[in-house]
């Protein structure tokens, strides 16, 4: 019997948990009576920007964002935050350079309507102020420069033999900024290298002095460049000269002297090693019928 009144003691507290839960719901859905809060830190999003770039204009400042006060029934003002809320602001009219201060638009969520909710004012009431530049585009030549060291029987090539893919960079954003570019520059860092240069690599921002231009606000059209540099091995060929017996002479009746008895080679590491297979460079032929005593004989190196 106990344990009957005593369930029933429970099952009483749950409904009326429920029942209370229920009312709350339905008061709040139903309140009518309006309430205002202040959304922070709304991201501005700007309308018109065609027009500035028709017009060889650019924003500068900051992405702004704004703290709005708005009213409206709790119900309302639960669906409203820094992500669901929008504001907007028209730069079309906008045709020069400097600060200007522009006036933006609320736009609630889906499902509610700009009539549930009343926007009191934003901080600085409702404008924001922006910064406008002129804007520039430059294209500028492409450069590279070698460092570290290759193996030991190989050659670093020239710094006019780089190539680069694309051969120059489009350099874009505020006139000012851009101007200060010279060309960009592909350093190549590496140690004890035995095959040419290849694939893509980051480049830097070179002012005029020569100097890098560290952290400076504008785009670039590309991340990186294709660049190719030759690293040539090298290898010492004999040179020869053959001689063929005649006005009673052999090879062995006479002696001969080069004056440049080999030559160094560089090139690729397959076309060296085919030279250096190859054995001695066979510069002429000497027909001893032919030749006097202390004749001195120029041939040109193939």
């Amino acid at each position: 019997m106990g344990k009957k009144i005593l369930d029933s003691k429970i099952l009483y507290v749950v409904v009326s948990l429920l029942i209370a839960v229920s009312l709350w719901l339905y008061v709040t859905s139903t309140d009518m009576t309006n309430d205002s809060t202040t959304i922070y830190n709304v991201p501005v999003t700007f309308e018109g920007l065609e027009f500035l770039e028709d017009r060889d204009l650019m924003i500068v400042s900051e992405k702004p964002t704004v703290n709005i006060r708005v009213q409206a029934t709790p119900t309302v003002l639960a669906s409203l935050n820094n992500k669901t809320v929008q504001v907007t602001a028209d730069v079309s009219n906008i045709s020069l350079e400097g600060p200007h201060t522009i006036l933006y638009r609320v736009i609630p969520p889906a499902g509610v309507s700009s009539s549930q909710v009343n926007i009191l004012s934003g901080v600085n009431g409702n404008s924001v102020t922006i910064e406008v530049a002129r804007f520039q585009r430059r294209e500028v030549d492409v450069r590279g420069e070698f460092y570290g060291n290759v193996a030991d029987g190989y050659l670093v090539g020239n710094a006019s033999e780089f190539r680069f893919s694309p051969a120059t960079v489009w350099i874009s954003g505020q006139r000012e900024l851009v101007n200060q570019v010279d060309h960009v520059r592909v350093t190549v860092n590496v140690e004890d290298m035995t095959e040419d240069v290849s694939g893509d690599y980051q480049f830097q921002l070179i002012g005029a002095s020569g100097d890098p231009l560290e952290d400076l606000n504008v785009t670039c059209d590309v991340e990186t460049v294709y660049t190719t540099f030759p690293i040539r091995a090298t290898a010492e060929i004999p040179l020869e000269v053959k001689l063929v017996s005649g006005g009673g002479l052999s090879e062995n009746d006479v002696r001969m002297k080069l004056s440049t008895p080999s030559i160094t080679v560089a090139g690729s590491s397959s076309a060296v090693a085919a030279l250096e297979a190859g054995g001695a460079i066979n510069i002429g032929t000497i027909d001893l019928a032919s030749v006097e005593d202390g004749q001195q004989i120029v041939f040109t190196i193939p």
